[in-house]
């Protein structure tokens, strides 16, 4: 005698078959975004449509261009048919460069760079941002006019877990070239820095003498060093004393600091441009 499903065999193969969907639907979503993706853009301009921007775990059409017009440059970009960026800067050279790079997080969900460079590592615009009800707000602003008296020559991002780890490559600051790493961590529904000061950082100075590289940078005068930025003064350095970085500190209320260590006191010091407290920095004038 032919044997027929019971209702219990019947459910439990169709709850299982839904889970099954349910879990293929939700995984592929996040398998259309690579941790890292760069869009490339052109004059006529590039259109994708196998990305999530929007965070919705659905793949959008982003179309991303650059042109001359009116002999100024156009960085312009679109998602599902909505303009997000619509930016004028001087005229575009045949070298110069726009994309757009989206980080995947961990969790799913993506952030969106838009990055537009000339003459190799300077900048034109520079920034991370994440899209928010039809809009996009910006993260990060790599050029920041914090950075008003150095330049910021590229911003290298990795997609670390939940994280986003971000190295300032500068030069032409107070202490020359530098790069100095913070970490943007995601919380309450964005990424946030997880402290404003940084002691991961490297800079580049030379000896006096034998122009070897070191770690140490030479006063060019004596000046003031303050207990914070509130510039309560600490204690001053004679001109040619050694001071050693320590910590770099920027916020966009108080700009760009220097944590220095002269002997056994430790101070901050701001950032003023290039070749004006010290005198032994790559990339800075004595």
């Amino acid at each position: 005698m032919k044997k027929t499903k019971s209702i219990p065999q019947m459910y439990l193969f169709g709850l299982f078959a839904a889970i099954l969907l349910s879990f293929v639907l939700c995984t592929s979503v996040h398998a259309a975004n690579p941790t890292k993706v760069k869009l490339k853009s052109s004059a006529s301009g590039k259109t994708y449509t196998a990305y999530d921007v929007t965070g919705d775990g659905k793949p959008d059409t982003i179309f991303v261009r650059k042109k001359n017009i009116s002999g100024r440059g156009n960085l312009y970009v679109k998602i599902n048919n909505k303009v997000v960026l619509n930016k004028y800067l001087h005229k575009l050279e045949s070298q110069d460069d726009f994309y757009v790079t989206i980080y995947t997080l961990k969790n799913g969900k993506p952030f969106i760079r838009f990055t537009s460079r000339m003459m190799e590592y300077v900048n034109w615009f520079d920034s991370l941002c994440q899209y928010r009800s039809g809009k996009l707000k910006t993260i990060v602003n790599f050029i920041h006019p914090i950075f008003k008296t150095c330049i910021v020559r590229q911003c290298d991002v990795s997609v670390k877990g939940n994280s986003l780890r971000c190295i300032f490559r500068w030069n032409g600051s107070t202490v020359g070239r530098g790069s100095f790493y913070f970490t943007y961590t995601y919380k309450n529904g964005t990424l946030v820095r997880t402290s404003n000061a940084t002691s991961d950082l490297e800079f580049g100075a030379v000896d006096p003498e034998s122009y070897n590289p070191c770690d140490y940078l030479v006063c060019k005068k004596t000046f003031p060093v303050y207990k914070d930025t509130n510039k309560q003064v600490k204690f001053y350095v004679p001109k040619g004393a050694k001071v050693y970085l320590t910590k770099v500190y920027f916020t966009a209320k108080h700009g760009v600091w220097y944590q220095i260590k002269y002997g056994s006191k430790k101070g901050w010091v701001k950032e003023q441009g290039p070749g004006i407290l010290f005198c032994n920095v790559e990339y800075a004038p004595a």
